[in-house]
């Protein structure tokens, strides 16, 4: 009794046909309206890609679509350029713009980076630094070498020597660049431990695919950060020595050849020392070159072999017994001097531009 009346007073509706269900959107009225929605957006993606549109096809947009009839705004694309003195001083020296390539944001600070490819003579494109300091007029340095060790306030220490293999003392001044090569040091060394940390955390949540694309996203921006860096330390360095050259005026600059200079084999802090020094001496080497390509007087530069070069001492020609505790400063075993490695080196490369 009680089923009957719940089904008098809630009838049960009627399930739809089958033909219904599937000439669903065949009917012409459907065929129509989608035949409509295709016309109207192609005619206004016609508008927005600039294709002209006939007089026929207008007249019909227009009863349809009330915006049609207002004028598209003109957005032009604005690309401002913070350039710097140099390229600005090279562009008007004569340098053309070729082209402009627009990079993307690549890292947090979402900045947005363009390359400018300039075209001209070696004249208008090659700039050197400007130095202060006035060159010697009468300088008796016949060879000057050059020493680079692990970057901190004696990144790179020098050495003259005149016709007869005599030393010529050097003014001792300190320099910003260096201590700018110091705080990069600094800066290096901590890039190495977040290094070290995001590699043991990526060995962690190794089977965590969010966290690990997080943190191999930071492990690339930190490596790309060591080697933006590094080139600054370069550049640094190769402004330091070419000043030198400036003030001095030799006619010979040695410096040691370190392309096979490498940390297999080497344990503690002596790879560490050999890590976090400049070791693309030819690098420094051809800007150097292309720096004094536009002057008219260039020195020689000549690269030697860095065998022995602080292990031998430069004024009595012994054996320093140089060890990790005392590199910087240590004994010689026939004049028991003690001997500054880091100046010494720098007179022995000079000193191998005279042995054929």
């Amino acid at each position: 009794m009680h089923q009957e009346r719940l089904r008098d007073e809630f009838p049960k509706l009627h399930d739809k046909k089958k033909i219904e269900t599937t000439n669903r959107g065949s009917s012409s009225e459907d065929r129509n309206f989608r035949a409509f929605l295709r016309r109207l957006l192609g005619l206004r993606l016609k508008r927005w890609l600039g294709i002209k549109t006939t007089l026929k096809e207008q007249k019909w947009i227009k009863e349809f679509d009330i915006s049609w009839q207002k004028p598209l705004k003109s957005q032009k694309l604005r690309l401002k350029l913070k350039l710097h003195k140099k390229v600005i001083e090279k562009i008007k020296k004569g340098a053309k713009i070729d082209q402009i390539l627009v990079h993307p944001p690549q890292t947090a600070a979402k900045h947005t980076t363009a390359v400018l490819q300039l075209s001209g003579n070696v004249i208008n494109l090659i700039s050197p630094p400007n130095v202060i300091v006035p060159s010697l007029q009468r300088s008796s340095v016949h060879v000057l070498g050059y020493d680079l060790n692990r970057l901190s306030d004696q990144a790179v220490t020098f050495g003259a020597l005149d016709v007869n293999k005599t030393e010529i003392p050097l003014r001792s001044v300190h320099s910003s660049k260096l201590k700018i090569i110091s705080r990069i040091n600094l800066s290096l060394k901590s890039c190495d431990s977040n290094v070290a940390r995001i590699q043991q955390a990526l060995h962690r949540y190794g089977d965590d695919i969010k966290r690990t694309r997080k943190l191999s996203s930071e492990l690339r921006l930190l490596h790309r950060r060591r080697q933006n860096l590094k080139k600054e330390a370069e550049l640094l360095i190769a402004q330091e020595i070419y000043s030198k050259i400036h003030y001095y005026n030799p006619e010979i600059v040695a410096y040691e050849n370190l392309r096979g200079l490498s940390t297999r084999g080497k344990r503690g802090k002596l790879a560490k020392i050999v890590n976090y020094m400049c070791k693309r001496s030819d690098a420094l080497a051809m800007r150097i070159k292309d720096w004094y390509s536009v002057q008219s007087q260039s020195p020689l530069l000549k690269s030697v072999d860095p065998r022995n070069t602080s292990k031998i001492h430069f004024n009595c020609g012994g054996i320093i017994r140089r060890t990790i505790q005392n590199w910087d400063r240590a004994p010689c075993n026939r004049c028991s001097k003690m001997v500054n490695t880091q100046l010494n080196a720098p007179l022995r490369i000079a000193e191998k531009v005279f042995s054929p």
